[in-house]
């Protein structure tokens, strides 16, 4: 779930200059000068106009100065002759200037002062829009559709939901090759896919918490026998684990967007990966994070540039600086020295 952070624009005030200042004053030459804008001389006797400690030989020039040293609307560019508004370093000649600097709530389109922006960046909601509910896909503020199950998905979600389980068994064999032939991170025993509902998910994930925020689960079960040896005289000599069998199997939620269900998709493969050629890594973070990093890939593979600014900005502590701990690493090493990364956190090797 990405964080919200709320964002408070202060409000414009009237600020009004001292306008007295800026009239020019008719004098009369006591010597030669030159006129501080046209650079012609005003001889003595000769009528000019002062403002601001410099001389002009009309009023026309004079104006002309002042309109240049008046300050310019940081939006229309016009330039201000009496009050206007103010915001932090900008200046505004009116509110409709002002107002169009606001953010603009993706919900309702409204601008608006105060709010809350994701710390991706993704969406910027306004106070009235911050009470509706989320969607379960994208978190975004939504008065979209109520599934059965109590999840609620906006309108855009919606549009491309797989929430039958043919579609996303193809979608997932799809992810595999890509991630296999076009990525080089693939497995090759036989994986049980499975769509399911909120609630299973959460129980097979991490049922004790109250809070639901899983879309997909990889699930890894080995059944071990105890092997014996004896000699001659039937002593036991040694005694060791063994596999006897191996199962894979990967859980995604029903009713995510298709891409974003893909993503979840190669992140789960890349435990996958993970448990299959470096087991032994307890360390959430790098076990989380490269599974990320999986997905990254991924999503990098297709374009899906969205869904990656939210991968790099998640501040959660076991995905987000996971996933940057193990990007740097490849981004220096490459993937090979990645692997021996990966090998050098590994126990009971």
């Amino acid at each position: 779930m990405r964080r919200i952070k709320s964002i408070f624009f202060p409000t414009g005030r009237f600020y009004f200059p001292l306008l007295l200042l800026l009239f020019p004053f008719l004098l009369f030459a006591a010597g030669r000068m030159k006129c501080a804008w046209c650079g012609r001389k005003i001889a003595p006797g000769r009528a000019y106009y002062s403002l601001k400690n410099k001389n002009y030989c009309s009023r026309s020039c004079a104006d002309r100065s002042l309109e240049r040293s008046l300050p310019q609307c940081s939006v229309c560019g016009g330039k201000i002759r009496g009050a206007y508004l103010s915001s932090g370093d900008k200046i505004f000649c009116s509110r409709k200037c002002y107002e169009s600097q606001l953010p603009q709530c993706t919900v309702c389109g409204k601008r608006s002062a105060a709010g809350a922006l994701a710390a991706d960046n993704s969406f910027f909601a306004c106070p009235d829009c911050l009470k509706k509910p989320r969607c379960f896909a994208c978190q975004i503020p939504t008065d979209g559709r109520r599934l059965a199950d109590g999840r609620v998905i906006c309108p855009k979600c919606a549009e491309s939901a797989v929430s039958d389980e043919g579609e996303a068994r193809g979608c997932f064999q799809l992810v595999r090759n890509d991630l296999k032939h076009k990525l080089g991170i693939g497995t090759e025993h036989p994986i049980r896919f499975f769509l399911i509902d909120q609630e299973t998910l959460h129980r097979k994930s991490r049922g004790e918490s109250g809070v639901v925020t899983e879309q997909g689960l990889f699930e890894y079960l080995a059944e071990m026998k105890t092997v014996v040896k004896r000699n001659l005289l039937g002593r036991k000599i040694s005694e060791e684990e063994k596999k006897t069998s191996e199962r894979f199997h990967v859980y995604v939620l029903e009713g995510l967007p298709k891409e974003r269900m893909e993503y979840v998709m190669a992140h789960e493969l890349g435990h996958d990966w993970l448990v299959t050629y470096f087991p032994g890594i307890r360390d959430p973070a790098v076990r989380e994070g490269f599974a990320e990093y999986v997905g990254w890939l991924y999503n990098r593979l297709h374009g899906r540039d969205e869904l990656n600014r939210r991968i790099e900005s998640n501040t959660d502590p076991v995905y987000g600086q996971g996933f940057r701990m193990v990007k740097a690493i490849a981004d220096k090493e490459g993937f090979e020295g990645l692997k021996k990364f990966l090998d050098s956190r590994r126990t009971g090797r």
